[in-house]
């Protein structure tokens, strides 16, 4: 039993890097082409938010005792990379059923060509995930290198980089169980919007709550609680503690309640997505909207 599962998931990655490589030369080029245009656009965000605090509240403005240039470049990274998977498995399901492969006269869904390959869905989901990491990985990375090279942001010592990026593989993962319960809804409901209303409603509680542009202290109560239910609220804590000069000392009690919200979500999320596509997306395409 244990070896047969072991063969099923080699599988599902050896098929998965195959539907990668088909692509691999149009993702590059992608990724080549709009690296200039986001580095000028991060850029130019930045030094609009810097002169615009700085302007008004002074060169000793401090946020939560950071720096808020800083306070906003890290809260950014950590937005854009823990975010990646929240819409990637939404938009998935949306490329197998909405894209079409033609072949001599013949036309058929992404979803039907896989299954004629004996692919499964979860191959072609895990090849976009692998395509959106390296392409938004690098673009969250440009907040980090304009960071240190034009407003002197510091990185953090070894020790603190291996806590950073333990925190935001912990938060990815989270976010990738919301992103398949989320998902979930197409086989629940039977119809599949272009975009997701839920992820349409984190992002906006994300933008909000998560800390990420502002401190959630200055938020109502009510409104506090919520970021509570954030991954990226724990994981923008423990980053920011790692980025902080001196010996701070890493919040333990984030690292902990990030890794059980980890487990629970990816768990809970995987067996959702599963167990609703097995009953209902089996017997037939949703309906798009």
């Amino acid at each position: 039993m244990l070896r047969k599962t072991i063969n099923k998931i080699d599988r599902l990655f050896k098929d998965a890097i195959r539907l990668f490589e088909w692509t691999l030369w149009v993702r590059i080029l992608t990724v080549g082409w709009a690296i200039p245009f986001e580095f000028i656009g991060i850029l130019i965000s930045i030094a609009t938010f810097y002169f615009y605090t700085f302007g008004i509240a002074g060169s000793e403005a401090l946020l939560e005792g950071y720096n808020p240039i800083h306070y906003l470049i890290t809260g950014l990274f950590i937005r854009s990379l823990v975010s990646i998977p929240l819409p990637s498995i939404h938009d998935s399901v949306n490329d197998l059923y909405r894209g079409f492969f033609g072949s001599g006269g013949v036309r058929m869904s992404l979803a039907d060509y896989l299954m004629n390959l004996r692919m499964s869905i979860y191959s072609y989901i895990i090849a976009n995930l692998i395509s959106i990491y390296i392409r938004e990985s690098i673009v969250a990375f440009l907040y980090i290198i304009i960071g240190s090279t034009f407003y002197g942001l510091i990185l953090p010592t070894a020790d603190k980089l291996l806590i950073v990026l333990i925190a935001i593989f912990m938060g990815s993962i989270a976010s990738l169980g919301i992103g398949f319960i989320a998902a979930s809804i197409i086989w629940f409901t039977g119809v599949m919007p272009i975009r997701s209303p839920a992820i349409w409603i984190m992002d906006i509680l994300i933008s909000l709550t998560s800390g990420t542009y502002f401190p959630v202290r200055l938020l109502p109560s009510w409104l506090q609680v919520i970021s509570l239910m954030l991954p990226h609220f724990y994981c923008l804590k423990i980053v920011r503690s790692a980025f902080a000069m001196g010996d701070t000392g890493l919040p333990s009690a984030e690292l902990i309640t990030l890794s059980i919200y980890m487990l629970t979500s990816i768990l809970l999320g995987l067996s959702i997505f599963h167990t609703t596509y097995r009953k209902r997306g089996k017997r037939g395409p949703p309906t798009p909207l």
